[in-house]
């Protein structure tokens, strides 16, 4: 299917509603067909956010489509209870990093994006970051200085619409108020070190 943000949700942020279309890998998944979902890092809470939408939908979603008229993906309806058996996350930051606070929404690592995003989200790039809903994919008709231009205008640099804002402290608590634990699956979380110990032994 192809990946739906939400028209509020798009509205709100500054980008393309819908992204890329992927092929389905399970398509007999619905409710009393359970899955477990594993999720790596900020994956973790990609699940956990996939989980809260199917059980409870985005009241957002459903006021913008009463208001608005359009359609409307299911996914933000909610009502799809019983489909996930268990949430498995592995070094999910599921209370932010100091690392993302520190350095995530710098304006130096900021830059560092716009300028890999500007270089490799040319026609002839082969390089893939999966943000055309922002706008980083040059257009067939499009010269490379405007594409540069569209780049260095985009909302991106400055939303809080990403996992540069997720991963930090106040993003998850952002995410954490939005989700709800469910009372029918089974959470488990690993968590890893990778603190080493420095030439003077500390």
């Amino acid at each position: 299917g192809r990946v739906d943000y939400g028209a509020a949700h798009a509205a709100k942020y500054g980008h393309e509603r819908y992204g890329k279309t992927y092929e389905g890998v399970y398509k007999d998944w619905k409710p009393g067909q359970k899955i477990h979902l594993v999720g790596h890092s900020m994956g973790g809470q990609t699940i956990r956010q996939l989980e809260e939408l199917l059980r409870h939908g985005n009241p957002e979603e459903v006021e913008y489509q009463k208001q608005h008229g359009g359609e409307i993906s299911p996914l933000f309806q909610g009502g799809h209870d019983n489909m996930v058996s268990s949430i498995t996350t592995l070094g999910t930051p599921h209370n932010g990093t100091h690392a993302s606070d520190l350095l995530g929404n710098e304006a130096i690592v900021r830059q560092l994006a716009y300028d890999v995003g500007k270089m490799y989200g040319n026609k002839d790039s082969r390089v893939d970051f999966g943000l055309e809903h922002w706008g980083l994919k040059q257009k067939p008709n499009e010269s490379y200085i405007q594409y540069v231009k569209r780049v260095q205008n985009s909302k991106l640099w400055k939303s809080k619409d990403s996992g540069l804002h997720d991963l930090t402290r106040d993003g998850t608590t952002d995410l954490n108020r939005k989700t709800s634990l469910n009372p029918n699956i089974v959470y488990k979380t690993y968590t890893g070190e990778s603190t080493h110990k420095t030439l003077a032994g500390k």
